[in-house]
């Protein structure tokens, strides 16, 4: 089984949460991605924003918690993902429009937060989290989601 740690922004505006999705498979994950050896948390998070969102300003308004994910990839590959997740604010980053991606392959979608729970939202619990925190409770993340 292939393992990653992730460092992950879930970032709201007006309803609304800020996801990608790869052109190669039907689901959506927010902005973010693995965390290289002896990097921080923090550090991969603020690469993966500036590599993904160059020249978007933002601030980390705390971190959220963890979220395991095991999955299955379609070449039948087993995955373990261990994603930690910050709460992002990103002022100039709104619904009215979407960024554009600058990764070949994806392509940023703003999903209204109502209707996570019947969206490819990957990790799952975000589909239940991150409305928790759209209505302003504060707990610490902590699930394990476990997919086919």
């Amino acid at each position: 089984m292939h393992q990653e740690n992730t460092a992950r922004a879930v970032i709201l505006s007006d309803g609304f949460m800020l996801a990608l999705k790869p052109s190669h498979k039907a689901i959506f994950f927010t902005p973010g991605g693995r965390i290289e050896p002896a990097e921080t948390t923090r550090a991969a998070l603020a690469r993966e924003m500036a590599e993904e969102l160059p020249g978007v300003a933002f601030e980390v308004v705390t971190e959220l918690g963890l979220i395991k994910h095991h999955w299955r990839e379609p070449s039948g590959e087993g995955m373990i993902g261990r994603h930690h997740f910050f709460h992002v604010v990103a002022p100039a980053l709104t619904p009215e429009r979407a960024p554009v991606s600058v990764e070949p392959g994806l392509t940023f979608a703003w999903l209204p937060i109502a209707d996570l729970a019947s969206l490819p939202i990957q990790p799952p619990s975000l589909a239940r989290l991150v409305p928790q925190l759209a209505s302003g409770q504060a707990h610490v993340w902590s699930a394990t989601d476990l997919d086919a």
